[in-house]
């Protein structure tokens, strides 16, 4: 990579350093442990548990988001469930916020 940036003009650089920039990103969020869990677990899209993250103001709206997208009211349930009983759901689930530019969410974001 170093050889080939020292041959191109600084803009196209800078324009190939952006591009590494998203794609090692996305790879991230990717391997994000709560998004792995939930499509592994879940059969649900990457980019459907991607959109109800940036969509949700809290846990319990993230697991209702999930649910009616794809059409699932139990699974409402079972998310709420998880994200209100393991520490570790809530952190990587924050993790993936942090990796979409979002603030993290409070256990007190569902008690408003």
């Amino acid at each position: 990579m170093e050889a080939l940036m020292s041959r191109i003009p600084i803009e196209q650089s800078k324009e190939l350093i952006a591009i590494e920039r998203q794609r090692l990103a996305d790879t991230e969020r990717q391997l994000n442990p709560w998004i792995e869990f939930v499509r592994t677990t879940f059969d649900i899209p990457f980019d459907t548990i991607v959109k109800a993250i940036r969509e949700s103001d809290s846990f319990t709206d993230f697991a209702m988001r999930i649910s009616e997208l794809q059409k699932k009211p139990p699974l409402m349930e079972r998310l709420c469930e998880i994200l209100t009983t393991s520490e570790k759901a809530r952190d990587d689930f924050n993790r993936a916020r942090k990796l979409l530019g979002l603030d993290v969410l409070a256990p007190s974001s569902d008690r408003k």
